[in-house]
């Protein structure tokens, strides 16, 4: 609040009220939409609950796959040793 006051002092040099505040309420403005556009950039990059579930049964088809070769591994391993 206190930067817009100091900007509103300068507008209000240069120009009357009115346009000060037509200035003002302008710059409000863009500084509101481009507030906006930002939040739902970041909405947009979150993930859901069904996101999170598929990533964490993909990992533990992954966890077993591994598991299952590291096993044959040691199973060949410890056969032909």
């Amino acid at each position: 609040m206190d930067k817009e006051l100091k900007v509103y002092k300068m507008f209000r040099q240069k120009f009357d009220h009115e346009q000060s505040m037509t200035i003002m309420r302008y710059l409000h403005d863009k500084n509101s939409h481009y507030r906006q556009k930002q939040v739902e950039s970041k909405i947009q990059h979150l993930a859901t609950k069904a996101d999170i579930q598929k990533i964490i049964s993909e990992i533990k088809i992954w966890m077993c796959a591994l598991w299952v070769a590291t096993v044959v591994v040691g199973v060949i391993i410890t056969t032909f040793l």
